[in-house]
């Protein structure tokens, strides 16, 4: 059943929204978001140990117990215990291989970008933050198996219909409006973390015919993916 309201005047026991945060689409935005609404406390972010919005304790839970011998099973399912244990509200992670098993698909929400997009955005961002090498080219870059049908391999296309929702970047103001009603919540639409378009070394424009379908060649299932939930989207919600 879903809950009303937000903030002080929710129940405590409201279910958890478990957010899918696939890199460079919008998750920041959500996150922000989920904090402004929810308070900080009822927010859970598990990203790496040095990342500035990871929760503390829940990282330490995560890093800690894997370091003591524990495999990813059982450091993820330590902090779906403590969540639960501390009724939180909101989650978000890039570990989503993981978490999917643990987390019912009825509580998840994702959001799906367009594939060309997302790598440009990936890689100015990557350049930006110093995280690649400077000299390394974005044709190099789509061409690592981490940058390859990153939608596909977060999330399992087989339960796609289970899910609770299915943003869609381009439509963000709508997925946020869609996720209100499916979650009976009252998030407001914020834009966070873009890369200044002074530091965006690459331009969709600007890229060449035959870099455009090297893309699309090797991430067919993110191409499949996206279209089908963009569709999907555009007929429920618009």
């Amino acid at each position: 059943m879903k809950m009303p309201g937000i903030g002080g005047g929710e129940p405590k026991d409201a279910p958890l929204i478990y957010f899918a945060h696939i890199g460079k689409v919008a998750g920041t935005s959500i996150r922000h978001a989920a904090i402004k609404s929810f308070g900080r406390r009822r927010c859970v972010s598990l990203y790496t140990p040095d990342h500035a919005a990871r929760s503390r304790r829940a990282t330490r839970i995560f890093f800690e117990d894997f370091e003591r011998g524990g495999d990813n099973a059982t450091s993820a399912q330590a902090v779906v215990a403590y969540m639960e244990e501390k009724r939180v509200r909101f989650f978000s992670t890039h570990h989503n291989q993981l978490f999917r098993d643990y987390l019912p698909p009825e509580q998840t929400f994702v959001m799906l970008r367009e594939p060309v997009a997302r790598l440009i955005s990936h890689y100015n961002f990557w350049q930006m933050r110093g995280l690649m090498p400077a000299d390394e080219s974005f044709e190099a870059f789509i061409r690592r198996p981490i940058c390859r049908n990153e939608h596909f391999r977060s999330i399992r296309a087989e339960r796609l219909d289970d899910m609770a929702l299915i943003g869609i970047q381009e439509h963000f103001d709508a997925s946020v409006a869609a996720f209100n009603k499916v979650f009976g919540t009252t998030l407001r639409p914020m834009k966070s973390n873009t890369t200044p378009k002074d530091k965006q070394l690459i331009r969709r424009d600007a890229l060449p015919s035959e870099v455009l379908q090297q893309i699309h060649d090797l991430n067919r299932k993110d191409m499949d993916l996206y279209e089908r939930c963009r569709v999907a989207f555009e007929k429920t919600w618009l």
